[in-house]
């Protein structure tokens, strides 16, 4: 603590007459500020702070100037950010009330002071509101804004009204939330100044503005925005006033988003007039306008959509816009490519300081990058004519304006990609993929471009759907088609004259352009790589300081069109480009080095496409080359690992794929190992290989030398690694026991590719090691771990089947632990049953099928193992009978049969199980009893072996549907009366249906026979008609011609009143109605899988219909119809996206709690109250959830708030997928959800603190502590928006609730999950 002594007297010395006194006593106070343990007392803080306010006064500015650090000191943040927070706990409110308002006169009425005191104040001030915070704030206001508002209101001195201004802006943007009461003095206050003479004071009133208006409530920011509006609306109104007004206003959108919405209509029209009428040099409107309109786009896109068109028309005219510089495009596409030097002379050598029309090109290149950003979907009417603006514009002259073109075709670009790529991810070809298959698609190709492909992938549908789709909408869509194709061309010629100019960022700018071209459209550079490369190759050769800010992205552009491209398109390029790719190999900086090792490594793939082509002539020279740069940066030690990771990987992509043309470095190489003349010349180079072994020894880059080996065992070229395939395999075996997730499964996979190709020269006791570490690996600890190690050991017992025994021992006992893991699924399942067929074919002593069978059938039988275990058994008995042959099938079918009669219903499970997976491989008719007793399982006492009986009843109809298929139908008429019994064999049908497909279609006659007892089985009981649903939704997939006009049929039944005086009767056909339409609706749903299927050509018309039952009478078909609605937007969006606008207010009104449909049980003590429309709403949440992540343009933001709002405020079972949807839409759409976040905390707040009644079980505590971690990851999420400190109630109800007591520690947790996820998310894609 400093001495109270001490601080007296450098006080002393600060009031000293001697101004070196002063300053050395300023610097000394300074020091004694900056301890850490820095104390003082009331009186002497008092003392201390009249000192520095005087300092301020100093005639010596150096002296003044440091008193402004000592302010900076004292009012330091609290919460001790750098060194004096100790200090800023002691000082007390009266004293920062003290220091505030001195500062803020001195802003404010300076008469008499210089101007550089009064700018010395003005810092001051602005620090104090930059480093205080908390409760401090209230203090600062009170004390500051009466100020602050009475020097607004003075007229008299220009720059003492301009600090003032900027005093109050940065008190605004920091605690506009605390001045709420204030808010009206400061918009009446700041309003009139936008209208001052000055430019510096209309330019700070109208940041000012800005600040104010994101805090406004409602009505006040109507009534800024609508004076605003209508000083706009004057007639002759002067110019530099509609400057300020328009600039105003697209301050004012920026600031507060989609509040300014719902005066857009009346704005819009009006700033693009003004951008039209501007005079001539009034470049400073225009730019203004287009400012402002990005800003509208941007910030209210479903507001601005009506006008879209008009803004986009004023931003292409605008683009264009160079009223001092004359060019003739014509000529410019028909001038001579080979012009003279002085002709090649950039345009950017004109200039005109005095010219600031750049300024409106460059505003109009944002204002049409914020529309194709904000409306993919309008892509079919804004690309053709964007695309050959942006293409025209590329000769812009002004750098600045050339890179925001660029940009803004990049996005335009990769808006088509991303919207063709929008909702990929299914498994199995995509419809485009299956499209391009036809000879039709092929001419359309041709005709139209690139762009039908995009148009049919966004709409995700069929090959049929997509020739019917493009048939109805050729005249829509012709012009985008053709544009497509059409533009390409046009692109590479601008582009290839831009790739002339000497700036640099130019270059960039083209290399970024071209490589998003390549991306979104792979094949439409291949006819125009002539052209490209002399800019190709200067950009690798160029020499300048600052050359590796041009290759690097030469490189990037040049890797990703080597992968996209068909390598014949490059094959007579590689004389020029490859000597200039492998000059980046051997530059200094890394970076340059690592992407020219990329490119070098995909250059190998154009030498030799195919490894068993022969290789091209002329090739030799080019290997020799590629091997020797390679090589020198693969035996260099002082590199970073990034290269050394790339020259690994490079060499190993040479060596499997031009091994044999490495040849004639093999003497050199081998002369350690093989006589010069010897021949026998292996096709690889143990000295590489040796190189590679050391790599693989290194920690750093082993797990890159392990995919490198992988790689090289893989070629066809057979090459020989007898020389380091000992202690290869020792180090691969090592590392099985190393923690490194990643690394074992490599060295997994790379063992099982040496086995598969090296395995017969393999010494035993190495395999004999690696079976030995992977043994252990066979648990259910990792899945994918251990479905490699069975891989390995399936292929060990293929290459060398005198290893069984080996095999049986070790692995075999872990396996059979694994089959009975109830997580055992995918891919491990697959390899287990896998591996137990090739064992059995193996004929190793000890696993013969007998004693096979045997072990897993006592696994089944064990007491610990569940159903989903005995299933996975069960498909491992089949894979074994299948590979047995039929005898053993036979055998073993009947002693399952006597088990499935047997008392130990544990093994009747897996008898019932093994019959059904036996019966889907094998035709089991011939067993007359089998019928018998799968009728009689479905009658057992037991629900799990009724269950069981019913999949295998299904699993045996598989294997012969014309004997089954008839039984189960008969079987399901005759249990009309019994709908449990008629829901087992339901469930069977289901097996049946489900497993169909083309070639394994019903006949017509049993088309319609099941279809006709599906659709009579629809007034059962709810699970009956859940698998009914299904049935026909899998029915429609394989016969939609036939099927889905019945579904729509069905779908329109109605009752005819639903009165409740109606009798009985009627009330039952009335509900048998609704039980129809809501399992047409369902059935719908199954039909929206990924991927083409012939249905899809019929579902654009069904569509519709289906969708409008989100207003059915029934709750039951409403809830379908909210689940169709849901499927569609995540699986084919591209159905119901013209749909929406109908369709939502539709599901808004399901989200809203219908008293109706809350009934009151009596239970005798108590009542209880049950909600019929519970799972609607929160089905119809959940479909919000996935329309906000596919359809998030189409959707009203604020309206989504509106009933996200009343969500939070549901029942337990809706707030919790409410809190999902409101973490995604903090990430989403932050500026809406801040602008709303006032009206979210009391519902959160009232989850948090809400307390269970009476004395709650276990499961009533677990859901609600689930409930408040769900709330609590939602607030985590709305805590990441940025500035989300300007909302007040959300800032208080932090601190008031969530960071205290028990709340503060779950919370803790949750961020630590949530920065654990990010970490390990970063590190994973890095």
């Amino acid at each position: 603590m400093t001495s109270v002594v001490a601080m007296n007297a450098i006080l002393e010395k600060i009031a000293s007459k001697d101004k070196d006194f002063r300053y050395m006593a300023t610097s000394d106070l300074q020091g004694e500020l900056a301890k850490d343990n820095f104390k003082t007392e009331g009186e002497t803080e008092k003392k201390l702070c009249q000192a520095i306010l005087q300092q301020l006064d100093d005639i010596s500015g150096d002296i003044s100037g440091m008193a402004v650090k000592w302010q900076v000191c004292l009012l330091f943040a609290e919460f001790g950010m750098q060194l004096l927070g100790l200090l800023v706990r002691k000082i007390a409110d009266s004293r920062l009330q003290d220091i505030s308002e001195s500062l803020c006169k001195r802003v404010t009425n300076v008469s008499g002071k210089k101007t550089e005191q009064r700018d010395i104040a003005s810092i001051g001030i602005k620090t104090v509101i930059a480093e205080i915070t908390g409760t401090q704030a209230a203090t600062l206001v009170y004390c500051t804004t009466p100020l602050l508002v009475d020097g607004l209101n003075k007229p008299g001195n220009l720059d003492v009204l301009s600090d003032t201004l900027d005093v109050t802006s940065d008190l605004l943007a920091r605690f506009g939330n605390v001045m709420s009461g204030y808010h009206g003095q400061l918009k009446a206050a700041i309003l009139p100044h936008l209208e001052e003479p000055r430019p510096v004071v209309r330019k700070r009133a109208i940041q000012c503005m800005a600040s104010l208006a994101l805090h406004l409530s409602d009505d006040l920011l109507d009534d800024v925005n609508k004076a605003l509006i209508s000083q706009l609306q004057q007639k002759n109104i002067k110019a530099d006033a509609a400057r300020t007004y328009v600039q105003t206003i697209g301050a004012v959108s920026r600031s507060i988003g989609y509040r300014f919405g719902k005066h857009l209509p009346a704005t819009i029209p009006l700033v693009i007039k003004f951008s039209h009428d501007a005079v001539e040099g009034d470049d400073e409107l225009r730019e203004h306008c287009l400012q402002a309109l990005e800003a509208f786009v941007q910030h209210s896109p479903h507001e601005a959509r009506p006008n879209v068109h008009h803004i986009f028309d004023t931003a292409l005219q605008f683009l264009n816009y160079d009223p001092n510089y004359a060019d003739n495009m014509d000529e410019d596409e028909e001038e001579d490519e080979d012009m003279d030097e002085d002709d090649e002379l950039s345009d950017e050598e004109y200039s005109d300081d005095e010219d600031v029309s750049w300024k409106v090109r460059r505003a109009a290149a944002k204002c049409l990058q914020a529309i194709i950003e904000s409306y993919p979907d309008l892509l079919k009417d804004i690309y053709p004519k964007s695309a050959t603006a942006l293409i025209g514009r590329f000769k812009e002259r002004e750098e600045n304006v050339k890179s925001d073109i660029f940009q803004t075709f990049v996005e335009l670009v990769k808006q088509i990609g991303a919207t063709a790529e929008r909702f990929e991810g299914s498994a199995g070809p995509t419809p485009i993929d299956q499209l391009r298959s036809d000879a039709l698609y092929l001419d359309l190709q041709l005709l139209y471009g690139h762009y039908v492909s995009s148009a049919l992938r966004t709409l995700k549908i069929g090959r049929a759907a997509g020739m019917k789709m493009f048939k109805m909408e050729v005249t829509a869509l012709q012009v985008n088609h053709t544009r497509m194709g059409a533009d390409v061309p046009s692109v590479i010629k601008a582009a290839v004259r831009q790739l002339k100019e000497k700036s640099v960022r130019t270059k960039q700018g083209v290399f970024a352009a071209l490589q998003e071209l390549v991306i979104v459209a792979s094949d439409s550079i291949g006819a125009h790589t002539a052209q490209m490369m002399p800019g190709i190759q200067a950009a690798l050769n160029d020499k300048s300081q600052n050359s590796s800010n041009l290759k690097i992205p030469a490189l990037t552009f040049l890797r990703t069109a080597l992968e996209s491209t068909s390598p014949g398109v490059w094959q007579p390029h590689l004389p020029v480009l490859a000597p200039a790719v492998f000059a980046t190999v051997g530059e200094r900086y890394y970076k340059v080095t690592s992407q020219g090792l990329r490119v070098a490594e995909r250059l190998i793939y154009v030498i030799r496409p195919q490894t068993q082509a022969q290789m091209p002539a002329g090739a030799v020279d080019i290997v020799n080359s590629l091997y020797q740069c390679v090589m020198s940066r693969l035996v260099a030690q002082d590199q970073d690992q990034e290269v050394k990771d790339c020259a690994i990987s490079c060499m190993a992509a040479a060596v499997s794929q031009l091994g044999d043309a490495l040849r004639p470095h093999l003497p050199q190489v081998l002369q350690a190992r093989f006589p010069l003349a010897s021949p026998i010349l292996a096709p690889a180079s143990p000295l590489t290989n040796r190189v590679l072994l050391e790599r693989l020894r290194n920690e750093i880059t082993r797990l890159t030398a392990v995919k490198a080996f992988a790689s090289i065992a893989q070629s066809p070229l057979s090459l020989d690694l007898s020389p380091v395939m000992e202690p290869l395999l020792a180090e691969l075996t090592g590392f099985l026991r190393k923690a490194n997730r990643v690394l074992r499964q490599a060295a997994l996979s790379a063992i099982e590719v040496l086995i598969a190709s090296h395995g017969g020269s393999m010494q035993p006791s190495s395999l004999q090691a690696a079976v030995e570490e992977v043994a252990p690996l066979v648990n259910d600890t990792d899945l994918l771990i251990a479905a490699l190690s069975l891989t390995l050991c399936t292929t060990l017992l293929q290459r060398q089947p005198q290893q069984s025994p080996l095999v049986t021992d070790r692995v075999l006992p872990p396996a059979m632990a694994l089959s009975k893991s109830p997580l055992l699924q995918g891919t491990a399942l697959a390899s287990l049953q896998t591996f137990f067929q090739t064992l059995v074919a193996s004929k190793a002593k000890n696993a013969s099928f007998e004693a096979l069978l045997s072990a897993l059938l006592a696994a089944g039988h064990d007491k610990q193992v569940g159903k989903t275990a005995q299933h996975n058994i069960a498909q491992c008995i089949a894979v074994l009978c299948t590979a047995a042959g039929p005898s053993q099938t036979s055998t073993t079918v009947k002693s399952l049969l006597s088990a499935v009669e047997g008392n130990d219903e544990a093994a009747s499970r897996l008898a019932l199980f093994s019959l059904g997976e036996i019966g889907r491989c094998t035709d089991l008719s011939k067993f007359k009893q089998l019928q018998t007793v799968l009728t009689s399982s479905l009658g057992s006492s037991s629900e799990e072996v009724k269950a069981v009986a019913s999949q295998a009843l299904g699993g045996v109809a598989i294997g012969n549907l014309s004997t089954y298929l008839p039984f189960i139908l008969k079987q399901i008429q005759s249990q009309a009366e019994n709908p449990k019994q008629q829901y087992l064999l339901l469930r069977a049908l289901n097996e049946v249906i489900t497993s169909l497909t083309a070639n394994t279609s019903l006949p017509e006659r049993q088309q319609d026979e099941v279809t006709h007892l599906l659709f009579s089985s629809c007034e059962t009981e709810e699970e009956c008609r859940n698998v009914v649903a299904e049935c026909l939704g899998h029915l429609a997939l394989l016969y939609p011609s036939k099927t889905l006009p019945l579904l729509q049929q069905q779908s329109q039944v109605r009752g005819q009143d639903s009165s409740s005086d109606n009798p009985p009767a009627k009330r039952r056909r009335m509900a048998a109605s609704g039980h129809m339409r809501t399992i047409s609706v369902m059935a719908m749903k199954f039909t929206l899988v990924d991927g083409a299927q012939p249905v899809d050509a019929h579902l654009p018309q069904l569509m519709p219909d289906m969708l409008n039952h989100i207003q059915d009478q029934d709750r039951h078909v409403r809830k379908a119809a909210v689940q169709l609605l849901s499927t569609a937007a995540h699986n084919k969006p591209g159905l119901i996206m013209d749909h929406l606008p109908a369709v939502l207010p539709l599901l808004y009104q399901q989200t809203v709690l219908n008293p109706a449909l809350v009934r009151e049980v009596d239970l005798g003590p108590f009542k209880h109250k049950i909600d019929d429309g519970l799972e609607l709403r929160k089905a119809a949440f959940e479909c919000m959830d996935v329309l906000l992540e596919r359809c998030k343009d189409r959707i009203n933001v604020g309206q989504f708030i509106t009933h996200l709002e009343q969500g939070l405020q549901d029942h337990y079972d809706v707030k919790m997928p409410c809190h999902l949807l409101l973490a995604k839409l903090a990430a989403a759409a932050p500026g809406p959800v801040l602008a709303s976040l006032d009206k979210l905390v009391g519902p959160l707040e009232k989850t948090l603190t809400a307390r269970l009644r009476g004395e709650p079980v276990k499961q009533e505590v677990d859901r609600n502590e689930d409930m408040i971690r769900s709330c609590l990851r939602a607030i985590e999420a709305v805590n990441h928006i940025p500035k989300v400190n300007t909302c007040a109630p959300f800032k208080q109800f932090m601190n008031r609730t969530v960071l205290t007591g028990t709340l503060a520690a779950k919370y803790t947790a949750i961020r630590e999950e949530r920065a654990e996820a990010e970490g390990t998310e970063s590190m994973d894609t890095s």
